[in-house]
């Protein structure tokens, strides 16, 4: 879309689509406290994502104007990601509100089609969501839309998350409707603790390996350990420049686990830990190496040690997508969230990818990659907590 404003008449009245302007900001901030629950103040989550961010040349929002007034937004957050051993630009969907006086008018759906016809003609090439089943369900029941995103060449999969149960007695007050969930979470806490301490004491740690906690992410250090060894799959570029930016995300706060044999730095894990309403979760954010040599896993086995002794204080500790090997978490207790007992209480999420072109293509391909091919991805927990 060359232009960056729009008009429609909707069965509400005539709304207008556009680009943000700097005198939208105490709108959007408004818009964004009636509908979300953050424990970060919107003004911080706005100056990080837009303005700290070192990969955006302008603000990428689109608000709706009703009668004079911002009653809807869609957020895009610019990364960069290694795609077949190369950078390359990619937008990552982060926020999507209608005010609740103007849903039900098809302003999600004509949001997500301006905003993708106007990065279509511009630098990034490829889209990047995590959404809800509310949102995907609005994406993909709408053939207008499955055909302007390039639906059929795009990745849509189940995007695992795993949970370990710090304290059972919050499952049982997370809504559910399934009885026996709530029930066990109420009076089944001693079982679980004994539970996971006995898997706890079945992984071994590794011989000769001593972690170490920074308050500070140690950016250089990091890039360095991610430079060493990149996998082919895509992934979010981690240089030093993104690491002193990434994890000062005012919604978390990060504590940096590094892992050392004979003195030199072998593995990493940034986890990250906030409280949204009653519920306190430790992310495991950031994992390195991202692929597989001889002292991964063994050096993961002692970080993640490290990082569940931490959080006595959380409720939950938290992983999600590939970076972290699924059988060692396992090993030391976490539920993913597709199966029983999580799949009754935890909100799902989705992987949707998708090409960044108006022109017709026969395959998504990038780099020689074919990135319509899941097991070409590999997203890390950090970047799904930002979307």
């Amino acid at each position: 879309m060359a232009k960056t404003t729009t008009r429609k008449n909707q069965p509400g009245g005539e709304y207008r689509i556009r680009k943000y302007r700097p005198g939208d900001c105490e709108e959007v901030f408004e818009l964004y406290r009636s509908l979300l629950v953050v424990h970060a103040d919107p003004e911080d989550w706005f100056q990080w994502k837009f303005f700290d961010n070192p990969y955006v040349e302008e603000v990428p929002v689109f608000v709706v104007e009703h009668d004079g007034r911002v009653v809807g937004m869609r957020a895009a957050l610019p990364l960069r990601f290694d795609v077949g051993g190369d950078p390359e630009t990619g937008i990552l969907t982060v926020a999507s509100m209608i005010h609740e006086d103007h849903q039900r008018q098809g302003l999600f759906s004509w949001l997500v089609a301006e905003m993708y016809d106007y990065y279509a003609e511009r630098a990034p090439v490829m889209s990047i969501g995590f959404p809800t089943a509310y949102s995907e369900d609005a994406i993909l029941s709408s053939p207008e839309l499955r055909s302007k995103l390039s639906i059929e060449h795009s990745v849509v999969s189940q995007y695992p998350r795993y949970v370990r149960i710090q304290r059972p007695e919050t499952m049982a007050r997370r809504k559910t409707e399934t009885p026996v969930v709530h029930h066990a979470a109420r009076f089944g806490g001693p079982v679980y603790r004994g539970y996971r301490r006995f898997r706890d004491a079945r992984v071994s740690d590794a011989d000769g390996v001593t972690v170490r906690r920074h308050q500070q992410v140690p950016a250089k250090q990091l890039a360095t350990l991610a430079s060493r060894n990149k996998p082919p799959w895509v992934h979010a570029r981690r240089d030093e420049q993104f690491y002193e930016w990434r994890f000062t995300y005012p919604d978390f706060d990060y504590t940096t686990y590094t892992a050392h044999r004979n003195g030199s730095l072998v593995a990493s894990v940034v986890a990250g830990t906030r409280t949204r309403g009653p519920t306190t979760a430790t992310h495991v954010s950031d994992v390195l190496p991202l692929g597989a040599n001889a002292d991964r896993t063994p050096a993961l086995a002692n970080l993640l040690r490290a990082v569940v002794a931490d959080a006595t204080d959380s409720d939950l500790v938290m992983a999600a997508g590939s970076t972290m090997p699924s059988a060692l978490l396992r090993q030391f207790g976490f539920f993913p969230d597709y199966s029983f007992p999580l799949a009754h209480v935890e909100t799902q999420r989705t992987l949707l990818a998708r090409p960044m072109t108006n022109d017709p293509i026969d395959t998504w391909t990038i780099n020689g990659m074919e990135l319509s091919d899941r097991s070409n991805w590999g997203l890390s927990f950090g970047t799904q907590e930002i979307a």
